[in-house]
């Protein structure tokens, strides 16, 4: 039997194709949801001028009126108790507490206007939110704890 020179280079490019198959069916390390779009989400949620952003572990919360500047919240991430998040639908209001809450306070207060500092158990932010958003914005801050706080976690699953 004479074997043709295509057959071996067609078994090749079918192994090939197959490796490459299983490749992209395995999790690749880095394909879990950022840092950056857990805040673009999480941002999109809050109503216009109340943003956060996390620089060092540090979640910063910047509440603006008319463009200025009238509040600013900072909490390290690994103090949020995330299994203590709520939504006030009557106030418009999404918190999370600090761990050991009431009585340990881990949110630094800054209001500019009034020069003046306070320290408060929980971060809280003005929203309108239906149930939907009220569980994905929980989802989303737990998993931009996680984030901060365990180096070798990652999820790609969607908070909505």
């Amino acid at each position: 039997m004479i074997l043709s020179p295509v057959r071996p280079f067609t078994r090749h490019i079918c192994i090939l194709l197959a490796g490459i198959g299983l490749m992209t069916a395995m999790p690749v390390a880095g394909q879990g949801i950022s840092m950056k779009e857990t805040i673009s989400y999480i941002n999109g949620k809050f109503e216009s001028g109340h943003s956060i952003d996390v620089i060092r572990g540090v979640v910063i919360a910047i509440y603006k009126e008319k463009g200025d500047v009238v509040r600013e919240d900072q909490v390290s991430a690994g103090d949020l108790d995330t299994s203590h998040m709520a939504y006030d639908g009557q106030a418009r209001i999404f918190s999370i507490d600090c761990k050991g809450a009431p009585s340990r306070k881990c949110v630094t207060r800054d209001l500019p206007m009034l020069d003046v500092y306070r320290s408060y158990a929980r971060i809280s932010w003005p929203a309108t939110l239906d149930a939907r958003s009220v569980s994905g914005l929980r989802k989303a801050f737990t998993h931009l704890v996680l984030l901060v706080t365990d180096r070798k976690y990652e999820s790609s699953e969607p908070f909505e």
